[in-house]
């Protein structure tokens, strides 16, 4: 649900273009928020240590390892060590519970400050301001309680189940991730290890960058919304399109 949560704001922002100046530092913290938030994802799908998410974690590691340079250090750092072990669910296991929670703290107490700083993108037909009390506070209040009798709701009716434990000595049948990682996922499936890697740094390093990208191309007159459009079908059906062959395979 928190992936889930944060692509809706991440879709929300970006239709209203509401990373346009002054909002730009709010995306790219947000962005950070966002990637630190899918390494938590990560490291937490790897605790379960049944079979599938051990091969799972070897398998991301080992596409790690295949980067130039900083490939081998990675794997060593993230494995403890050159084959997947007890290690490795330590060190996932340090990094789930105190190096990325700390971090991911940190991160959203900046984006709030930033948004408290520069304020809120204002939407055309919305209030120019709302007060913190009772507005605010009360509407913030009923979603948190929807959310917890949500959770609370979805835990009952379809509880965690562990598959057969971690072995390294019998591949899993299905090793495909979660559904937010399934996109990436058939993604370095289908490239080459250092190829689909890097494709995947350039692009989360293209996200992060847009409003700098939305404003060049701004002032060069291209029409943004169009644009926006335009790149938001062709991303969506690339995600659609890689999330139904991971189903097919």
């Amino acid at each position: 649900l928190m992936i889930l949560f944060l692509l809706l704001h991440v879709i929300r922002v970006f239709v209203t273009r509401a990373y346009r100046p002054p909002g730009e530092l709010k995306w790219m913290s947000g962005s950070l928020v966002l990637f630190v938030t899918f390494a938590m994802a990560y490291t937490g799908y790897t605790l379960v240590y049944d079979n599938v998410s051990y091969w799972g974690m070897t398998v991301v590691s080992s596409m790690l390892g295949t980067l130039p340079v900083v490939g081998t250090p990675l794997l060593h750092l993230l494995r403890g060590g050159e084959e997947v072990s007890g290690g490795t669910l330590l060190r996932h296991y340090d990094l789930h519970t105190k190096l990325l929670p700390v971090f991911l703290g940190g991160l959203v107490i900046g984006h709030v400050v930033l948004v408290r700083l520069l304020g809120f993108a204002q939407v055309e037909g919305s209030r120019r301001s709302h007060s913190f009390f009772p507005d605010h506070t009360l509407k913030m209040g009923a979603i948190a309680l929807a959310l917890v009798v949500l959770i609370v709701d979805l835990v009952m009716i379809f509880p965690p189940t562990l598959g057969p434990p971690a072995n390294p000595q019998e591949v899993a049948s299905d090793v495909s991730p979660p559904w937010y990682f399934s996109a990436a996922y058939m993604w370095i499936t289908l490239l080459p290890g250092p190829l689909a890697i890097g494709s995947l740094m350039v692009g989360a390093a293209l996200f992060a960058a847009y409003p700098l990208i939305d404003r060049r191309l701004a002032e060069r007159g291209w029409p943004m919304p169009i644009v926006n459009a335009v790149v938001g079908t062709i991303v969506a059906v690339a995600f659609a399109a890689l999330m139904f062959l991971d189903t097919q395979m």
